[in-house]
């Protein structure tokens, strides 16, 4: 299992939040009114690392860093949440992780075209798919959206439909992505 990246993404149902103080915390400064799907996604990323690793709470110190990027000891981890819906990705070790997943609405924008580099004619979908390939990669590096950096994507960019509504779902990972389910 060294090596191989895990996400799962899983509706938001309202199910018991077993949530440490300090994800609250942190999370209602950032989220606001979005705390119990944010503090659901923390949730949901300690319980699959605890499935799949068999490690206890104890072993498992969530932390974030001044940007908000969530760190967990012996893990590299990204979160996202939209919609009613969570993703998380983890694998152990220090390995460049990064995921993202928007819901895909109607809006079409061409300065989304020219920010992603897309051609004019681009369509909605391939507008989400790109501007979570993006947001991926930056959340891997722990970058500012503004970066002008050149993105060289590795990993995984799909669709995905939840409960009739479709997502663009992007996992940046240069190796092994499995689909947990939980």
């Amino acid at each position: 299992m060294e090596n191989v990246l895990f996400y799962v993404i899983k509706q938001y149902n309202n199910e018991s939040l077993n949530a440490l103080d300090f994800i609250t915390r942190h999370s209602y400064k950032k989220y606001g009114e979005h705390l119990n799907l944010s503090v659901f996604a923390y949730t949901t990323l300690l319980n699959a690392i605890k499935k799949v690793y068999g490690v206890s709470d104890n072993d498992l110190d969530l932390q974030f860093l001044e940007s908000g990027k969530p760190i967990v000891s012996g893990f590299s981890v990204s979160v996202s949440h939209t919609n009613g819906v969570v993703a998380v990705a983890f694998l152990k070790g220090d390995k460049p992780v990064g995921l993202d997943l928007e819901f895909i609405g109607n809006k079409k924008s061409e300065r989304l075209n020219k920010l992603l580099n897309l051609e004019d004619g681009a369509s909605v979908k391939e507008q989400y798919l790109a501007f979570t390939k993006r947001e991926s990669f930056i959340k891997a590096f722990d970058l500012n959206m503004l970066t002008k950096r050149e993105i060289e994507f590795e990993g995984i960019s799909k669709t995905v439909k939840i409960d009739g509504s479709e997502y663009a779902l992007s996992v940046f990972y240069g190796g092994d992505i499995k689909e947990l389910k939980l």
